[in-house]
Formats: structure tokens, C-alpha cells, sequence
């Protein structure tokens, strides 16, 4: 199908069509944003590459990598100067009002409320569309930056459940891959402020759209700025969405339980800043009882809790904490229940 002529481009032609139109929550956007979720599934491995590998403009594309390496290098030496500092996360936070399903507003209120609102502590200098030499056009629209603004706008101004999960499943394709257009994706999706509109979903009772977007914030969180914000604005609503002990029920079904883990663990890998917030958010307890709750849920949930508590073991800040809930790492190690090294299978960031 990503081959028929004029498809692909048709499909994003009527979802721009219904921005500020009462057509947004239509069952026609409905179908278009599913058919390009579908139709953006494993790109990596079914898109010829020479079509993958198309030239986009040197200059671009240079000053992409160097903007990304710069950053990783100045978060690795503020790592290291914070390496043995405490209380990262312990200052008094500002409470923020949660939002009802009809109340969540526009994209402007969301990034209030989530606090994206002031300068971040960086400056994004490359802009989030790459420069191409020629128009794109077909199947190649697919994995463009420039589509991220067509799944952001249905993401903050639809309130249909189907196309919310479409969108955000969309999103959670293409950033799953270990190609470059996946990194271009990550990256526009912060610069285009997508990670509020994403962060603001999760308080939606609907489980498929949050377990969409749970595994879509996961994806965008490879990208290491997008660690840092979702990290701080995000890891108290994630915690939320875990129950609070072992045999308690859940309003979530479990995968999308194991996907807001899955999303922690990301979060938490190599970011002390992120383990500090998920102690700050009340998330250790939660997590722990997950990690020894083998008889209530399966062993992949587990075995993620697991994998969060290794981390967490690792920080001096967070190791109290996990002994005073009753996890030990002997435990932990003696039933040889995961390799630490690993997070969940790759294949489930992706989105069918």
C-alpha cells in the first residue's frame, strides 16, 4: 500500500484538511491516522534503502548530529559533577491542577501546566524540518520530521478515543526504529513541543490511548533531551498510572501497566536526575511491590520492575528507599529473573 500513487499524500492531505474543523473527530480522520499508524510499522526493515537514504541537505544533517553530540557531551560533565550531590529532586515543587478529559484545552495550556512554558536550559538551534533538494512526495512522506505536526494536531485538539490512539501509535512507530529518521523524529516532536501534548494524555482514563502513549514517551525518551524534560514533567503522572501495591486492582490492563514500566526504566537508565524524581514522585514503593509480585503478575511485567530496581540500586539516593520496601539485590540476583543490561523486547516500542 505505502507504493500506491498519491496515497500517502492524500491520507496527510485530509488530516490537514480538518485542523480548527469540527471534521478533526470525524470517523474519516479516524481511518486516515490508522491507515498511516498501520503504514508506518517497521520502516526500518521494509523501506528500500536507497529511498531510506535520501539526500537531505548536508549542512542540515551535520548540524543535527553536532547539536545532539554537544548536548550528550555537556550531560555527561553535569552528570558527573552531580554524581555525589543529594536532594536533586527534594526542593518544594509547584502543584499543578489536573485536568479533566473535556478540560485538557489547547497545546499553549498544556505547556503551562506542565511547565514547558519557561526557556529551557538549552537552546535548539537546528530547525525540527530538514531541507531537502527536491520535494517529497509518496511513501517518503512517511518518515519526514514534517509529519509530526500532523499527529501533534490531532493529539491536542481531537477527543476521539480511536484517533488519539492512532496518532500517538503513529508516533510510536516512527520513533522506534534505530535508523537516522528516527532520531529526526525524536527531535521533532520536542521542537515542535510535543512532549506536553504526550505527558498531558496520560491523565486520560482511556487505557488504549494511554498505553500508545506511554510507549510513544519511552521512544521519544531515547533521545536524551527528551530524557531530561519527560523525566521532570512527566514521571509523577507515569507513577500515577502504577498501582499502588501488589494485589491492588488497576483501572490499566496489563500492558499498559508493563508499558508505563517500560517507560520508567527508560527514564531512569543512566539518569540519576530521573531515579531522584521517580523518589520524589513515590514511585520506588510502587515499583518495588511490582518487582515481587510474581504471583499477580506475568513474568515480563516483573522482570521490567526488576530491571527499574537494579538501576535504582545503583544510586546511593535511591538504595535506602529500595531496602526500606524490602527489595534486596541478592534476592533479585539469586532468582536470576533478567539480564540487567537489556530493557524489554525493541520490538515492542513499535506499534502494529
Amino acid at each position: 500500500m505505502r507504493i500506491s500513487p498519491g496515497l500517502v499524500d492524500a491520507l496527510f492531505f485530509v488530516i490537514l484538511s480538518a485542523e480548527n474543523t469540527p471534521d478533526v473527530d470525524s470517523k474519516t480522520v479516524e481511518n486516515c491516522v490508522c491507515i498511516l499508524r498501520n503504514l508506518s510499522f517497521r520502516l526500518e526493515n521494509e523501506v528500500p534503502p536507497d529511498l531510506a537514504e535520501q539526500v537531505l541537505d548536508e549542512a542540515w544533517e551535520k548540524a543535527h548530529t553536532e547539536e545532539r553530540s554537544q548536548y550528550e557531551t555537556d550531560r555527561r560533565k553535569k552528570d558527573k559533577s552531580n554524581k555525589t550531590s543529594t536532594g536533586c529532586f527534594g526542593q518544594k515543587k509547584q502543584s499543578r491542577k489536573r485536568t479533566t478529559y473535556k478540560e485538557r484545552g489547547r497545546v499553549s495550556s498544556q505547556i503551562d501546566q506542565c511547565g514547558f512554558g519557561d526557556s529551557p536550559p538549552w537552546t535548539d538551534s537546528v530547525s525540527s524540518h530538514p531541507r531537502h533538494h527536491d520535494p517529497v512526495h509518496g511513501q517518503a512522506m512517511l518518515w519526514q520530521p514534517e509529519v509530526t505536526y500532523s499527529y501533534l494536531m490531532l493529539l491536542k485538539d481531537s477527543s476521539n478515543n480511536m484517533t488519539l490512539e492512532a496518532a500517538a501509535g503513529a508516533l510510536q512507530n516512527l520513533s522506534a526504529a534505530n535508523w537516522k529518521w528516527s532520531s529526526f523524529i525524536r527531535s521533532a516532536v520536542r521542537k515542535e513541543r510535543g512532549l506536553p501534548i504526550l505527558i498531558e494524555l496520560l491523565q486520560l482514563p482511556q487505557d488504549a490511548v494511554v498505553r500508545s502513549v506511554a510507549t510513544a514517551l519511552r521512544n521519544m525518551a531515547v533521545d536524551p533531551r527528551n530524557k531530561e524534560l519527560i523525566g521532570k514533567y512527566g514521571m509523577r503522572r507515569l507513577v500515577f498510572l502504577l498501582p499502588s501495591s501488589r494485589s491492588q486492582s488497576s483501572d490499566f490492563t496489563v500492558p499498559t501497566i508493563s508499558s508505563v514500566l517500560s517507560s520508567v526504566l527508560e527514564l531512569v537508565t543512566r539518569n540519576v536526575e530521573n531515579a531522584l524524581a521517580l523518589k520524589d514522585a513515590d514511585g520506588i514503593p510502587r515499583v518495588a511491590a511490582l518487582a515481587k509480585s510474581r504471583q499477580y503478575y506475568p513474568i515480563k511485567l516483573v522482570q521490567t520492575a526488576n530491571q527499574i530496581c537494579v538501576t535504582l540500586n545503583n544510586v546511593k539516593d535511591t538504595r535506602t528507599s529500595l531496602k526500606r520496601e524490602g527489595w534486596n539485590i541478592n534476592d533479585f540476583q539469586s532468582s536470576a529473573l533478567v539480564d540487567q543490561t537489556d530493557g524489554v523486547e525493541a520490538g515492542d516500542r513499535k506499534s502494529g
